[in-house]
């Protein structure tokens, strides 16, 4: 299976643009299925009707599809934070460039204004609904939510199995796609882990999120920039934690929408400042439990020792010990715990 998902893979990254999609359409697909499953009544009917019968899933790219002839909607799909800055400045990081648009934040709060006008076209709304799934799933990916003057990763040259690409395009598909992961065997697996999401927040605060991922995770790459299997481990971690976390806001945005209450948004009419600055500090969650975690990564991820406050990597012969009952996404996040990295097996 590993072969044959790398063979896969290596095949994948030839063939893929310059210019990635966030998720890819697996990924993307994914998220709308997560939300579709927790559609209150009401808006189940509500996308029901915009969508004449079809599924969350089935227009999750329509809005890659449509940039495609629309070049001003290209920076419609992320919000290039520079990498080591600590909030969103709407001034700085959502202006309009190059006959490009703005960014996704700025069209997502235009697109919840849409939907929730019940006097406008049913033709606007229902596009205004497949996008919002889309650039709801493209806020969530770390390397769409963050720039280090590389296009988000595109200009950065890595190895991934033997093969020749980009950081945006591994963390885009590649690693779903080196997992051997189909749409339905990842919304299944992250269904019967059902991490928990915290409550609250807007999507001003859930980009500064994916931004902390692409700061602690995503580009922490060896010198040599050939992304071995620790960097995997805790990447795909990551990678399933932010597309969980993408589908069930989803949800939440459209049941609060076709409900009638106010919709998450970055507060319509507020100050610059108070949406520059968001409220939600930027975490990676970095601790949750054994059982959570056993699915994030192949193997699990670090694995914390409770009574020794030592970790383990999943290569450890020590990593399935009794008092191993704590789960760490990264190295980093097991230090920040107070946690000590075992000797002899994290490297």
């Amino acid at each position: 299976m590993r072969f044959r998902s790398a063979l896969l893979l290596a095949l994948a990254l030839m063939s893929l643009p310059h210019a990635l999609t966030a998720w890819g359409r697996e990924g993307h697909q994914v998220v709308a299925s997560i939300a579709q499953a927790r559609l209150s009544p009401a808006a189940r009917s509500g996308v029901y009707q915009l969508l004449h019968g079809a599924t969350l899933a089935s227009v999750a790219t329509d809005a890659d599809d449509y940039r495609n002839s629309h070049r001003e909607t290209a920076r419609w799909h992320y919000v290039d934070i520079p990498l080591q800055a600590t909030r969103y400045d709407a001034a700085r990081d959502c202006r309009v460039q190059d006959g490009e648009g703005d960014c996704a934040l700025a069209e997502i709060d235009r697109l919840v204004a849409t939907l929730r006008n019940r006097q406008a076209p049913a033709v606007d709304r229902a596009q205004a609904l497949k996008f919002l799934v889309h650039f709801i799933g493209d806020i969530h990916c770390p390397l769409h939510a963050s720039d280090d003057h590389d296009k988000g990763g595109n200009q950065v040259g890595v190895t991934l199995v033997n093969q020749a690409t980009n950081l945006h395009a591994v963390w885009d598909s590649g690693l779903i796609q080196l997992a051997g992961y189909t749409v339905t065997s990842l919304t299944r697996e992250l269904e019967r882990a059902n991490l928990p999401v915290p409550a609250g927040g807007t999507p001003t605060g859930w980009v500064m999120e994916a931004h902390e991922v692409a700061r602690a995770v995503a580009y922490r790459m060896p010198s040599d920039r050939v992304l071995r299997h620790d960097y995997q481990e805790a990447s795909l971690a990551a990678v399933r934690l932010q597309v969980w976390r993408g589908g069930v806001r989803l949800a939440r945005v459209l049941n609060e929408l076709f409900e009638g209450q106010a919709a998450v948004i970055n507060a319509p009419g507020a100050s610059p400042a108070a949406t520059q600055t968001p409220k939600v500090t930027p975490t990676l969650a970095p601790m949750v439990t054994q059982a959570q975690t056993s699915m994030l990564t192949p193997g699990g991820a670090y694995h914390g020792n409770v009574a020794s406050k030592v970790y383990h990597a999943p290569s450890c012969r020590d990593y399935q010990c009794p008092n191993c009952t704590t789960s760490f996404v990264t190295k980093d996040d097991a230090s920040k715990a107070g946690y000590r990295p075992h000797n002899a097996c994290v490297r």
